[in-house]
């Protein structure tokens, strides 16, 4: 707070006589003599100040997991670092972009659902929705509970989620028992064999080129291809999960390619029985240089 000191009356009424003399004093009622220096205690100026600026909230990365060929497929977002489950959450509602449309992606969750809330305890989250999320048949249902187990257990903090509408918990979807926190296990069937995490659908990607995620196929084994939009085949090779065989286990690869513009991540296994390509996952990207 800025205080403006003010002269004692006495000392304003010297000053005032001062000057009152003086004028007076000049001879011959002449110009008057030269006029004194007023004193008294100075007054501060208050300084402009702007105002402080509005922070920017720290943002992070997470998946919101929507619909490819029947099974889950990851796209990356952008979201609130203080509140990365919510954010998801939200992103998965809204549904994939316009792009990820074109690109094969879709969504059963239904886009009136309203998220009432989110929170974690020990490891489980506790997702709170309205009830329209309840609504459709019983493969959509089954579906969107998928969605939303992967969209969530993608955080390293969340193992499992409990459903609840509108505040009462809820026991079954689509076939589905959620009377107990439900695991990625608990949803398996709607898994594809080989499922990519990263790079997600529509990401832009620099070489050396880190491919993760988790499969389910004969010992474990499966290939990854690298083709771009004119069918230039960048790169093909072996990955081995660290299970399979109906054991989904997990995978953690880096590669090099030398191109830029679209292309297409294929993750496929070949048959055992005529050698064509089965369990195929693609995953559009952009690669830069």
């Amino acid at each position: 707070m800025i205080t403006v000191l003010r002269p004692r009356l006495a000392t304003a009424l010297v000053g005032f006589s001062a000057v009152f003399v003086a004028a007076c004093g000049a001879g011959g009622g002449g110009m008057p003599g030269p006029q004194p220096t007023a004193t008294g205690t100075p007054v501060a100026t208050p300084t402009p100040t702007s105002a402080p600026p509005t922070p920017v909230p720290a943002t992070a990365q997470a998946s919101a997991y929507f619909i490819r060929d029947g099974r889950v497929a990851p796209t990356h977002r952008s979201v609130n670092a203080a509140a990365p489950a919510r954010d998801a959450v939200l992103a998965l509602i809204a549904g994939p972009s316009a792009v990820e449309s074109a690109a094969g992606l879709s969504s059963d969750v239904p886009s009136s659902t309203r998220l009432l809330g989110v929170s974690i305890s020990a490891s489980v989250a506790t997702v709170d929705l309205s009830r329209e999320f309840t609504s459709g048949t019983t493969a959509p249902q089954a579906r969107r509970v998928a969605q939303v187990v992967c969209t969530l257990t993608h955080f390293a903090t969340i193992r499992s989620v409990t459903f609840h509408i509108e505040g009462a918990p809820l026991s079954s979807l689509g076939g589905v028992a959620l009377s107990r926190p439900v695991t990625r296990a608990a949803v398996e069937s709607w898994l594809p064999a080989i499922l990519v995490e990263s790079p997600a659908s529509g990401d832009s990607v620099r070489s050396p080129l880190r491919v993760d995620g988790s499969a389910d196929t004969f010992e474990a084994v499966f290939r990854l291809r690298l083709v771009t939009a004119d069918g230039h085949m960048l790169f093909d090779i072996p990955v081995k999960a660290t299970s399979g065989t109906g054991t989904r286990g997990t995978f953690d690869v880096t590669v090099w390619f030398t191109a830029g513009g679209p292309a297409t991540l294929r993750a496929y296994e070949i048959s055992m029985r005529d050698g064509r390509m089965i369990n195929v996952s693609e995953t559009p990207v952009r690669l830069l240089q």
